[in-house]
């Protein structure tokens, strides 16, 4: 709609990562401090703690690498070969890209190379990541509540991290079923009947996508505007 196919993708990168890095900084941070709400042992929770220290190592120093090689003319190379390859795969699936766009798709690839040398924007990207998943968890809270079931919060705020990293695995659409299975699977751990956890993930479920109506009827009614870097 807006022809600006490397800053979205860039962004929808970037904002995946960021989700991911939370849910394993607070898996990492908060499975001490779980671990005596534990009711059925579970090898599951083994490897998602493991998965998680394994994943922040690597993240850890793939960022440090990428700050390091966006002030390096390798970094040039490299996310300009990038960008060939996502221009093509556009082409696949929108058609031929017009002269003009691919020409500010490729002034766009600069733009986003050098903010790959300034952390401030992706540590904001983090803050905000961090505070919609604690937001996440404080609605949880009050759906197990408002079902007559009292949960520790540290356990929502443990749970949902996990649940937003599967949830990104493009398994089914919209996790549909992933969603389900991951809450009486996880829940179940801390002795939340599967009845319960199933109740809770469909309220969750409802309020997502009463979320979602709302943005798609403002997009659907709303006016194209054009994108402006700034």
């Amino acid at each position: 709609r807006y022809h600006q196919y490397m800053q979205m993708i860039f962004a929808i990168l970037v904002e995946k990562t960021m989700a991911l890095l939370n849910a394993v900084l607070l898996v990492f941070c908060l499975y001490p401090l779980i671990k005596q709400f534990i009711v059925h042992q579970n090898p599951v929770l083994n490897q998602v703690v493991s998965g998680s220290f394994f994943i922040g190592t690597v993240s850890i120093g793939m960022g440090g690498l990428i700050f390091i090689a966006a002030r390096q003319r390798l970094a040039h190379r490299l996310v300009n070969k990038i960008s060939a390859i996502m221009l093509r795969f556009i082409d696949r699936v929108k058609g031929k890209v017009e002269t003009d766009t691919a020409t500010k798709e490729a002034k766009d690839v600069s733009k986003i190379l050098n903010l790959l040398g300034n952390p401030r924007p992706f540590i904001l990207v983090f803050i905000a990541s961090l505070a919609i998943q604690i937001v996440s968890a404080v609605g949880n809270q009050i759906i197990f509540r408002a079902v007559g079931y009292n949960i520790p919060f540290l356990v929502n705020l443990f749970v949902i991290p996990i649940c937003y990293f599967i949830f990104l695995l493009p398994i089914s659409f919209g996790s549909l079923g992933v969603r389900e299975g991951a809450y009486i699977l996880l829940y179940g751990i801390f002795g939340v009947s599967p009845e319960i956890a199933l109740l809770v993930s469909f309220i969750n479920l409802s309020g997502i996508l009463f979320n979602n109506a709302i943005g798609a009827a403002m997009i659907w009614g709303g006016h194209k505007t054009k994108l402006t870097a700034p």
